[in-house]
């Protein structure tokens, strides 16, 4: 099919005629007549107008076949993915900004956008990405909510468009986003598939009850630290919480491999550390800052997959090139960053600031 024929084809398709698209162009209506009949082709720097006033992408126009589309966009999922786990924030941006321009109508390439969008790091402070988008994100959430059929990529929107709800005082509305969510972890594939398999296919079960172990501790930890953090008044209280997460950790995790969340056991040891340094208990302090900078060095080095044998995740794989790190930063980098951060302008014993030199050949 020519171009010409493609062009005369999406004109009418949307009730335009020839008069209107020369007017959007800023051309005769005979150069578009002269473009149908195949008398003569747009100019190249035409075809981005083009594609915007018929919503298609330049490809359509060109009409390169679908097959090398969706290599283009499996090529771009894996890039985009590669990039998040290496922390390459920035360049993840602009991927998807460029990707955006190609295919507006593609709603996985349109739900990497919004993500980026919504979190751009080129603000990376109020009113953030969030606030600098706000209209384009309002327009690119409704027309995924209002087209598109993928639960997945509607969950995106859904999350998105209530958070900017929340920034515009809208909790009503946002709220009533929130009651089309699933009600617990249980409504996920990965249970489901364990409910499934229990009945026909002991071994698939058992696969899935070991991920869902993991994926459970995983979500327990983050809520019992986030508690911990945010919730908890006292600075006892705090500690007891980060200590309940080392204390699942330990129990899922019996033999000592926590894979992935070796980087929970460093962090969360990291804020106790601050925390004892606070109340002037320095052996505690001292004792949780070598122990999490440890697990963070693990973490680091950890290699490519990680194969499980503690008891309920025994032969569980993590994929660690699959793990969104969200900073360039090692995680050795990040917590020694932080802790410096902490005790900029204190006095203390120099044992602290040894355990640091200690373990910076590793940042």
């Amino acid at each position: 099919m020519s171009i010409g024929t493609i062009i005369k084809k999406l004109r009418r398709e949307r009730e335009i005629t020839q008069e209107q698209l020369a007017e959007y162009l800023g051309i005769t209506s005979r150069a578009v007549s002269q473009w149908e009949c195949d008398r003569t082709a747009p100019d190249i720097s035409q075809l981005p107008m083009l594609a915007n006033i018929f919503e298609v992408s330049a490809d359509v126009l060109l009409e390169i076949d679908s097959l090398k589309k969706e290599e283009t966009i499996s090529a771009f999922l894996a890039k985009y993915e590669e990039l998040g786990n290496k922390g390459n924030r920035m360049e993840q941006f602009n991927l998807a900004t460029d990707m955006y321009c190609k295919f507006p109508n593609d709603f996985r390439i349109t739900e990497k956008y919004i993500w980026e969008l919504f979190y751009d790091p080129n603000y990376m402070e109020e009113p953030f990405g969030e606030g600098i988008h706000k209209d384009e994100l309002y327009k690119l959430c409704n027309k995924i909510l209002d087209d598109c059929t993928v639960q997945k990529i509607r969950y995106t929107a859904m999350s998105i468009i209530s958070s900017l709800y929340v920034n515009d005082g809208l909790i009503n509305k946002a709220g009533e986003i929130c009651e089309q969510f699933p009600e617990s972890i249980y409504d996920t594939s990965s249970e489901q598939y364990e409910q499934l398999y229990c009945r026909c296919d002991k071994d698939k079960y058992i696969k899935y009850i070991k991920k869902n172990l993991r994926y459970t501790t995983e979500h327990l930890v983050n809520k019992i630290r986030n508690f911990g953090t945010f919730a908890a008044q006292t600075r006892e209280d705090k500690i007891s919480a980060y200590k309940k997460c080392i204390v699942l950790l330990d129990t899922i995790y019996d033999n000592g491999n926590y894979g992935f969340s070796s980087y929970h056991i460093g962090h969360i040891n990291c804020l106790l550390a601050q925390l004892y340094l606070d109340m002037n208990e320095h052996m505690n302090g001292l004792a949780h800052l070598e122990k999490g900078l440890c697990f963070s060095k693990v973490y680091d080095e950890l290699p490519k997959e990680v194969r499980h044998s503690s008891l309920l995740v025994k032969d569980d794989c993590e994929d660690m090139s699959k793990v969104s790190k969200g900073t360039q930063l090692n995680s050795v980098a990040y917590e020694i960053n932080e802790f410096t951060k902490f005790i900029e302008g204190r006095q203390l014993p120099s044992e602290y600031t040894d355990i640091l030199h200690k373990y910076e050949p590793f940042m």
